[in-house]
């Protein structure tokens, strides 16, 4: 069984979150499924003594992946991390939250299979050059991405191989890469992940986009241009894309593990 890490996190899908605590829809209102809220909104039940616990006020739209309490969207609405906050009420603790979700979804994984939602996917143009190249992190060679970054490879064991920070001097390796799974695996720790991970947690950002444009820019090797396209399009319209394209430079490079 495979444990979620927190950079799998803007992709669980909120309808599963509520399987995995045992909630299921009791209505359906147009696009959104109507919960008995497994929460009382932390602000308004500790200020005011409002209880919103097993009342049919949890709205989730899994089309956005947003969920929003119908009677008080003023104070509970957004995401995952937002709802596993009421619940747990660790709504200022990120890192409590984090570890409420990862072991909620780990623990429902054991019986039934999760299945991540689909990652974006980041169009460059390199300039000067009228190829395009589509960024799909689960199809990026992590042991090349490593090498590009400057990581230096102490030891190889079959599938596996141990790579050395690029400022590192250790005679241990910092991360390791399965090739078979093209997964890396901290040596000090039990995260893991792909390269859009390993990407997230060496600049330091989890908003995705950010993190794409990372492995863009060293794939690219220079500035690259931007193509807007929605989250989840694969294919593109290259028509479209002529139109919407952007110049940002390389993202600045984050700390190493």
């Amino acid at each position: 069984m495979e444990r979620f890490s927190r950079y799998d996190i803007p992709y669980i899908r909120l309808t599963d979150f509520m399987e995995a605590i045992g909630k299921k829809p009791t209505a359906k209102q147009g696009d959104r499924l109507i919960y008995n809220a497994p929460y009382n909104i932390e602000s308004l039940y500790r200020a005011y003594g409002i209880e919103t616990m097993g009342k049919p006020t949890c709205a989730v739209n899994p089309a956005t992946n947003k969920w929003e309490d119908t009677e008080w969207s003023a104070y509970a609405r957004g995401g995952l991390y937002s709802l596993a906050g009421e619940i747990c009420n660790f709504t200022k603790d990120r890192e409590a939250v984090e570890r409420y979700i990862i072991d909620v979804l780990t623990d429902y994984n054991r019986d039934h299979a999760v299945s991540l939602m689909p990652m974006p996917s980041v169009r460059i143009i390199n300039e000067g050059s009228v190829s395009v190249i589509d960024i799909r992190p689960k199809e990026i060679d992590l042991d090349d991405f490593v090498r590009q970054i400057g990581y230096r490879q102490i030891h190889r064991d079959g599938e596996w191989r141990g790579f050395s920070a690029p400022a590192g001097q250790k005679s241990y390796p910092d991360i390791l890469v399965n090739t078979s799974q093209n997964k890396w695996y901290d040596y000090n720790s039990s995260d893991s992940g792909d390269v859009y991970a390993l990407a997230s947690r060496l600049t330091v950002e989890e908003a995705p986009s950010e993190a794409l444009w990372f492995v863009a820019s060293v794939l690219a090797g220079k500035e690259i241009h931007e193509v807007r396209q929605p989250w989840g399009d694969r294919e593109g319209k290259s028509q479209k894309a002529a139109q919407d394209i952007q110049t940002r430079p390389n993202p600045k490079r984050g700390k190493h593990l």
